[in-house]
């Protein structure tokens, strides 16, 4: 294993990650500790860059000079790809649902309480979203629409059906009456 102060090593090495490498290396030469630091490198015969999983320590003689050093290197450039494309993915659908033209909202299949609002849905039920963050679907929903409601959520919730839709009125912080358009699915 080339040591910290060696060129053809560093030269390898993706620019931004060097001080963190050499620091790990450091570190694990004068704790005697295991060498574990996820890092890029640039491929000396195309220039691609891979991202490397390198796991091991040094080996030491009787007089506590360093050897060698023994480990595996796992090239984790698909993984780490595969990464970046998951949180690209899921800022796209977080810009989305904030944005939205329409009142969006998620629900814990467990206790049924909103667990995330986007602020049309605010403005169309009146409610901040921390009012409601405490509330459910069911609090929202005219008593008068309850008794028809109430069978086709349970049915979703129970995996009886797939998607869940109605017309029904929900009833505003101020009492306002406003007919909405419902359509859930369970995630």
């Amino acid at each position: 294993f080339p040591t910290a102060g060696s060129a053809l090593w560093k030269h390898c090495l993706h620019q931004e990650d060097v001080a963190a490498v050499m620091e790990s290396i450091a570190r694990a030469h004068r704790e005697r500790s295991l060498y574990r630091q996820e890092h890029r490198i640039i491929r000396r015969d195309n220039g691609q860059v891979r991202w490397l999983s390198p796991y091991g320590r040094f080996l030491y003689d009787d007089e506590g000079q360093a050897q060698r050093f023994v480990g595996v290197f796992a090239d984790i450039t698909e993984r780490r790809q595969a990464e970046e494309a998951l949180k690209q993915s899921e800022e796209q659908l977080r810009v989305n649902f904030d944005l939205s033209a329409v009142g969006q909202a998620q629900v814990s299949a467990r206790t049924g309480r909103f667990i995330r609002i986007n602020d049309r849905f605010c403005a169309l039920t009146g409610y901040s979203r921390e009012e409601l963050l405490g509330m459910t679907p069911h609090d929202l929903t005219h008593p008068d629409d309850r008794p028809a409601d109430d069978p086709k959520v349970r049915r979703l919730l129970q995996g009886d059906t797939e998607e869940y839709y109605c017309e029904k009125r929900y009833l505003g912080k101020r009492g306002v009456h406003r007919w909405v358009r419902v359509s859930a699915r369970l995630i």
